[in-house]
């Protein structure tokens, strides 16, 4: 599927549109800074840690679990700037136009589930462990039924408008798993997910129980 695709039939007046979102009183409050605790106290309430899923190939997401990401991060990215290394672009004030998977991830992703999970075992002293942002979302294993090859600079909407087109075509439930690498992978520990024998990767085990792989492309391919 191609994001010019998607974004064609919008333009066009075409009846192709994401699921509405419930929202809760938090989506009335005002953006916050990613800076202040305040912030990180909102993430953790919208995303509270579900539970451990050992097998990274078996955290794949929902377009259902997505459609929550793109809602909370519509309600908050007006507070955010982007952190592109692209002097042009840096400090610019962000919207969902131009939000990617790189914002997301600094913004959604890392902060909260650093520390997220509870002592993996009795011989963990302090403070919580780092997890995957999929098990924030649930406590069970979810198998791929599609691998998703992408780019992260692709346009976040973009992304989830193909994934719902996907799931259109293919008269497929929301609750079909997809399996996306920034939610998949412990992005604190991707040593242990990239490991020295390609085969051994998330990424390949994923593959093998993938049904197929879908490759989104963006405007240009």
């Amino acid at each position: 599927l191609n994001a010019a695709q998607i974004l064609q039939q919008k333009s066009s007046g075409s009846q192709f549109q994401t699921k509405p979102q419930t929202v809760n009183a938090a989506s009335h409050s005002k953006p916050l800074s990613p800076r202040t605790a305040e912030y990180l106290s909102r993430l953790r309430r919208e995303f509270p840690f579900a539970g451990y899923i050992d097998q990274t190939e078996y955290r794949a997401i929902t377009l259902e679990q997505l459609q929550r990401v793109e809602a909370f991060v519509a309600r908050c990215c007006s507070a955010w700037t982007d952190t592109s290394p692209d002097p042009q672009l840096r400090g610019r004030q962000l919207s969902l136009s131009v939000l990617n998977l790189y914002h997301v991830s600094h913004y959604v992703i890392n902060p909260a589930t650093k520390n997220a999970g509870p002592p993996r075992s009795s011989e963990k002293d302090g403070g919580g462990c780092d997890c995957a942002f999929v098990e924030l979302l649930t406590q069970h294993a979810q198998m791929p039924r599609w691998f998703v090859s992408h780019w992260w600079g692709e346009i976040i909407s973009d992304f989830i408008g193909c994934l719902a087109r996907h799931t259109e075509l293919h008269l497929l439930p929301v609750s079909t798993p997809y399996w996306v690498c920034a939610y998949a992978n412990n992005q604190w520990a991707l040593d242990e997910e990239v490991t020295a024998d390609p085969a051994q990767t998330s990424f390949k085990k994923a593959m093998a129980l993938a049904q197929g792989t879908l490759s989104i492309l963006d405007a240009v391919g």
